[in-house]
Formats: C-alpha cells, sequence, structure tokens
C-alpha cells in the first residue's frame, strides 16, 4: 500500500471524532462562521500531529524502552490538559440562542495557527497514540520501512487531518442556515463534558 495514502487514511480517520479538543475548537470557529480561522487551526494541529508520526516512526519508541517511566508521566499530561479543555468548553459562553452569529473581523491568522499547533504539541499523549498505531501497522505488515516512505506517510498524515477538518467545516457552513446557534451552544458544552469525563477516566487509570 502507498505510505501516503495510507498516512492521508490514518489521519482523516484520527480526526474524525469530533469529541477532540482540535474538533471542537474547528467545530466552535464553523459554527460561528470563521471558516478561514478553522482551517487555519486546522492546518496548525496537522504540523505538530505530523510531527509526532515523524518522530514516533523514527525512534521515539528507543527512548521509551530505555526510559519507561516517560509513558506514563505523558498519559497523566494529556488526561490533564484533556480535563482543562473539556472544563473550557463546559463553562464557556458560545452561542446564544437569540443572537446572529457574526464573524470576526479578519486578521493574520498566526493566532489560529498557533492555537492549533500548541495544542498538539503540548499534548506528548499523541506521541503514544502513534506508538500503538504504528505498533499496529507493524503487525499487519504495513509499516514503512524506508526513509523516503516515512516520509511519505507524514505528509500524508497533515494532508488528510486538513482535509477531514475542511469537510467538516463545510458541512458546517451549510448546516448554519438550518441548525439554530443554541443547538451549536449545546452540542459543545456536551462534547465538552464528555471530553472532560474522558479525560478523567484517563487521568484515573494511570493513577490507580
Amino acid at each position: 500500500m502507498n505510505a501516503g495514502l495510507l498516512g492521508f487514511a490514518l489521519g482523516c480517520v484520527g480526526s474524525m471524532p469530533i469529541g477532540g479538543p482540535v474538533s471542537l475548537f474547528v467545530f466552535k470557529r464553523g459554527a460561528t462562521g470563521r471558516y478561514r480561522d478553522g482551517i487555519l487551526l486546522a492546518t496548525g494541529a496537522a504540523v505538530a500531529e505530523a510531527g509526532y508520526c515523524a518522530a514516533a516512526l523514527f525512534g521515539f519508541s528507543l527512548v521509551a524502552a530505555r526510559f519507561p517511566m516517560i509513558r506514563p508521566i505523558i498519559g497523566v499530561l494529556g488526561a490533564l490538559i484533556m480535563v482543562g479543555l473539556g472544563i473550557h468548553f463546559l463553562l464557556a459562553r458560545h452561542c446564544s440562542a437569540d443572537e446572529r452569529v457574526v464573524p470576526p473581523a479578519p486578521h493574520d491568522g498566526i493566532r489560529d495557527l498557533t492555537l492549533g499547533f500548541s495544542m498538539v504539541a503540548l499534548n506528548p499523549s499523541v506521541m503514544v497514540s502513534w506508538l500503538a498505531v504504528l505498533a499496529a501497522l507493524h503487525a499487519i505488515g504495513l509499516e514503512p520501512e524506508a526513509g523516503g516512505d516515512r516520509l511519505l506517510m507524514v505528509g500524508g498524515v497533515a494532508a488528510g487531518i486538513v482535509a477531514w477538518f475542511s469537510i467538516l467545516i463545510w458541512i458546517l457552513h451549510h448546516g448554519r442556515t438550518w441548525i439554530r446557534p443554541v443547538v451549536f451552544d449545546r452540542t459543545l458544552r456536551a462534547f465538552g463534558g464528555g471530553l472532560c469525563a474522558l479525560g478523567l477516566y484517563a487521568l484515573f487509570t494511570r493513577l490507580f
């Protein structure tokens, strides 16, 4: 199987759960008509995710094998980040039932690129996820071996992430005409609660 297509598929499928932190932020921007900002945020996240994928492909497993305490520490950090973002979406005001959604004035986009990148880069548990994915690929004989194939896979992962979030934003763009703002607000709060619950569960399993 082509390594680039494999990476693209993994990037798309891995980004589909709407309960993920990046998904929630992109969803919020799409719900408020900030489509360009949502794409920029997804692009920043894709760069960081591809970086973790590359690190997993090119040797993090060797470091983890030498220092086994790294994995549980990374798991706890990732769980805490999930809880924090879940609380943010539970408490933040998104769209009220009566207001009209007015996109903000355009800006240079650096803020959203940085936000998307930092949300993934500051969550090292993403590395553990990629190690699990690569272990599964190795077991079924699909893990890329050559350096060129690995780079193709990393590029495909980034492209797949941006492609999925572009589809999500397109859906939101057309859905805003018949979905009330209060529905978006309640949906974001519900997913924020789910993200918080998942983070607490992950924290409990790591610690106890």
